[in-house]
């Protein structure tokens, strides 16, 4: 039988832990901050800023909304980074992205001090990654991953892993946190082929490929299954894993909407604690917004 693994009790823990950690800093005088950059008002970004809204209450940190029009320019984005940059008030940042076109996305995002870069997105955080040191975090999708991964399977060692999807965002990083935790790992893509051996012969599968339902087995019994992608597929939402062939013969799956999400905003709050335990400081300081509106007035 089959267990749907549901991303919402798994984050839910983690918000529970994230209360009492945050309290702890608040107690000190540091209150936890996240600044959510956003271009325009795409409706996937106000999805994705609502799920930040709702696990940030839970987890007992603030959220500053910075919003440009679609005619903000790049400088006016790196403008207002380089304040926040400057801020010890301001522990993270986040961008929502894709940025318009016409914006020089990489800049933007390089811009980004890593301390401040919760979702892994510098290459000063991907390094860090990388070599298992050093500043940043890993991306919230990439980790929100391991998270679901970890609360069924604690010991990782030895087990065969098969990555769909070669991302920075999500396939090569979950890769390497795999790594990492000494499973044996096998990263397949556009190009690999019929992979239908690699997935039978896999203990773990992540499915980030970014297509609907295009993981179709073979599938054995004892698998986990974790489906990244979420594909809108005649006005409801899929994954990228075929649910009807693997429920009722793998161990584990995650549901498309239910499953990654909901622990990638729990993760993505972590990592703001993280930053303000480390380096946030007690006392005022002159951030308002107020001042925001001053440095930026083409702020909707």
């Amino acid at each position: 039988m089959t267990e749907i693994i549901k991303g919402r009790e798994i984050a839910d823990k983690i918000y529970e832990r994230l209360r009492k950690e945050s309290d702890d800093l608040k107690e000190k005088g540091i209150d936890p901050v996240l600044a959510v950059f956003q271009v325009g008002k795409k409706p996937e970004d106000e999805a994705y800023k609502r799920s930040i809204l709702n696990g940030a209450k839970k987890a007992g940190v603030d959220v500053r909304e910075l919003g440009f029009p679609e005619s903000a320019s790049t400088d006016d984005v790196l403008s207002m980074i380089n304040i926040v940059n400057g801020s010890r008030k301001i522990h993270g940042i986040l961008i929502l992205r894709p940025l318009p076109p016409d914006m020089d996305e990489a800049g933007i995002i390089e811009a980004v001090s890593p301390q401040k870069d919760m979702d892994g997105c510098t290459g000063s955080s991907m390094i860090s990654l990388y070599r298992g040191r050093g500043e940043g975090h890993g991306p919230c999708t990439a980790e929100a991953v391991m998270e679901i991964i970890r609360s069924r399977i604690e010991d990782l060692k030895g087990k065969k892993a098969v990555v769909i999807g070669r991302s920075t965002v999500i396939g090569k990083p979950v890769a390497m946190m795999l790594l990492r935790a000494d499973a044996t790992v096998t990263i397949c893509h556009s190009g690999s082929g019929d992979i239908g051996e690699i997935l039978e012969g896999a203990d773990i599968i992540v499915a980030a490929a970014g297509r609907p339902e295009v993981v179709k087995g073979p599938f054995r019994e004892g698998q986990m299954v974790i489906d990244v992608g979420i594909n809108e597929v005649d006005h409801r939402l899929v994954g990228d894993v075929d649910m009807a062939a693997a429920e009722g013969v793998v161990a584990y799956i995650t549901p498309v909407p239910g499953g990654v999400g909901s622990v990638t905003s729990a993760v993505l709050m972590d990592h703001v604690i993280q930053s303000a335990a480390a380096y946030g400081v007690a006392g005022e300081e002159p951030f308002i917004p107020d001042e925001i509106d001053k440095a930026q007035p083409g702020f909707f």
